[in-house]
């Protein structure tokens, strides 16, 4: 019988390393047993680790290549999954032994929208969008005396991204344009859409040339009136029905207020004395309004019989025991901030006449500017309500919810005049102390 010797010769070969090399052939018909390269050989073969996974000996399984990044090796694609940086990027597959980039399966971003910013959110691989560009204003600004008629169809004025809450309700989910009116005098301006129904129309004070919706001043369905600053600019946004409909639009542009209020069942303030149809004066007694001849707002009857006695007839609403006059507690001017709760507050203003009801106490500060400002008003609050009264004409100091013009729940934007005292109130619900975080920061117009 052979010996082991003559069926395996060895063949031993010093290496300069002190290491060696040890190769046998297994002389057994149809077997070829793989070659086990030390590792640090450079045989220039594959071989494997402790791991099990084939490595390149020539670089080994984590080197430099000329410079270059570190070459990992592999078998299969799940030895390189490791090697991207979350989940963004281009994904390695294992290719040759070597772990390196598919750019084919690259995430992209990209929109074609200039005025989005696509990017890739390493932690979950979602494109973020971002948008540069705020709302798109249509290139034709509105004007005084002007009318613009437009198509569904039509890409002018251009659709535009407006969400939020404006005027203290949702926008919906029908598609919004936007025109952008700059007043050159402080006339009233009242718009109105005469074609096709629309869901909504408001006017957004633009300090920034945005569409911020907390920066609501009016909204309604068919028309908005309001009174801006000289030289202040507004957003003015189209709220479409969605499904939007096929017939063509039409907004008309009046500038200047009427003598009395005019319809009194338009919710328009034709006359701009705070009150709408059948709260002013003026329509007491029409045919749209129920007789209001309440003769006394104080005595607890109902004077004229019609269902609202005292303070909750419109016959009342001037009355001083009815105007819940509130009382400026601290001075407030541009850059100014201050952390309260409303403990220290008076219960005086409940019913204001822009936003809900607040039965709670109320902080009252006082403001006015001697050049015009878009002022931006935020509470910090989560809870109660940002109220912004104006002294009507003639009425000096006074502060009421009944001449109340902007409100927020959070925040609220308003147009300075100049010389014009206005009044700020944080106030809330009955019975609850509000914590807040006033600050007021003003734009130049």
């Amino acid at each position: 019988m052979a010996s082991m010797t003559d069926i395996w010769p060895f063949m031993v070969d010093a290496r300069p390393n002190g290491r060696w090399l040890l190769a046998s052939l297994l002389l057994v018909a149809g077997c070829f047993e793989e070659p086990l390269v030390e590792e640090g050989a450079d045989a220039g073969v594959p071989g494997q680790d402790a791991a099990g996974i084939l490595v390149d000996t020539n670089r080994g399984t984590d080197d430099k290549v000329d410079g270059g990044p570190t070459v990992t090796s592999c078998t299969v694609n799940e030895h390189c999954g490791g090697l991207r940086e979350g989940l963004c990027g281009s994904p390695f597959i294992c290719q040759n032994y070597v772990c390196v980039e598919d750019v084919t399966r690259a995430p992209s971003c990209e929109t074609g929208d200039p005025c989005v910013l696509g990017f890739c959110d390493p932690a979950t691989g979602a494109c973020v969008q971002e948008d540069l560009c705020g709302c798109v204003m249509a290139e034709a600004p509105l004007a005084c005396g002007s009318k613009v008629v437009w198509a569904a169809s039509d890409p002018q004025p251009p659709m535009t991204e407006v969400d939020g809450q404006a005027c203290g309700a949702p926008y919906g989910g029908g598609i919004k344009r936007v025109w952008m009116f700059t007043a050159t005098t402080s006339d009233p301006v009242t718009i109105q859409s005469t074609g096709a129904a629309v869901a909504s129309l408001s006017s957004l004070v633009s300090p920034q040339g945005d569409c911020e919706p907390a920066a609501c001043m009016a909204r309604s369905e068919k028309a908005i009136s309001f009174q801006p600053a000289v030289g202040a600019s507004y957003a003015i946004v189209v709220e479409h029905l969605d499904p939007i409909a096929l017939e063509s639009f039409e907004l008309s542009v009046t500038c200047g207020a009427a003598t009395s209020e005019t319809n009194c069942n338009d919710q328009l303030d034709e006359d701009f004395d705070g009150y709408v149809d059948c709260l002013d004066p003026d329509c007491f007694g029409s045919g749209a309004c129920p007789d209001q001849t309440e003769t006394d707002c104080s005595n607890d009857e109902d004077d004229d019989a019609n269902g609202l006695k005292d303070c909750a007839d419109p016959a009342c609403i001037f009355a001083s025991a009815c105007l819940q006059e509130c009382e400026s507690q601290l001075p407030a001017s541009c850059g100014f901030h201050q952390g309260l709760t409303t403990g220290g507050g008076k219960a005086n203003a409940t019913d204001y006449v822009c936003g809900p009801a607040a039965p709670g106490k109320e902080v009252v500060y006082s403001f006015s500017t001697n050049v015009p400002k878009t002022v931006h008003v935020k509470s910090g609050a989560f809870a109660g309500g940002v109220y912004v009264m104006k002294t009507p004409p003639g009425q000096s100091g006074l502060c009421s919810p009944k001449y109340c013009e902007i409100w927020g729940p959070t925040e609220a934007y308003f147009s300075a005049q100049p010389f014009v005292q206005y009044y700020i109130a944080i106030d809330g619900p009955a019975g609850q102390d509000v914590s807040f975080n006033i600050e007021i920061e003003c734009f130049d117009l």
